[in-house]
């Protein structure tokens, strides 16, 4: 079920986030992210100036979007809860977040491996930008 998430979810958000395996870490975070790195990561969340989607699998958080105050989105969906077009959800939310702030549009980092990201900004109508290994993907809202 997608909800917002707000301080109260720090918990299960460190919780998500610390169950992605080494590389999806990676991918996020585009740094090696340790346990207490993510916890610091949590801590640091500006609660009352980001938005923050969850999406939650029998009670366990398994999928997060964020977008915050510059219009960037992340989104995370952990092993298992793949292909089943999660971050979609996640991203469709956030873009109507985006809207609702007055943005006109919003950005994806991602490394330029990231298949299911591209895929899914390329379906998004993208304006794309790459530049050693990551790219910048600058998403309209409002489609």
């Amino acid at each position: 079920m997608l909800s917002p998430l707000g301080a109260q979810d720090a918990d299960a958000l460190a919780a998500h986030l610390r169950r992605l395996s080494p590389q999806d870490r990676q991918t996020r975070f585009f740094n090696p992210m340790s346990d207490a790195a993510i916890d610091r990561y949590v801590e640091r969340i500006d609660w009352a100036g980001a938005i923050l989607f969850g999406l939650r699998i029998e009670g366990t958080l398994r999928g997060v979007g964020e977008l915050v105050a510059d219009g960037e989105i992340a989104v995370t969906v952990e092993e298992g809860w793949r292909h089943l077009a999660l971050g979609r959800v996640l991203v469709a939310a956030l873009l109507v977040a985006a809207k609702a702030r007055g943005l006109r549009s919003a950005k994806l980092f991602y490394l330029n491996e990231n298949v299911p990201m591209r895929a899914l900004v390329g379906d998004l109508g993208a304006r794309l930008s790459a530049d050693h290994g990551v790219t910048e993907a600058r998403v309209p809202v409002g489609r």
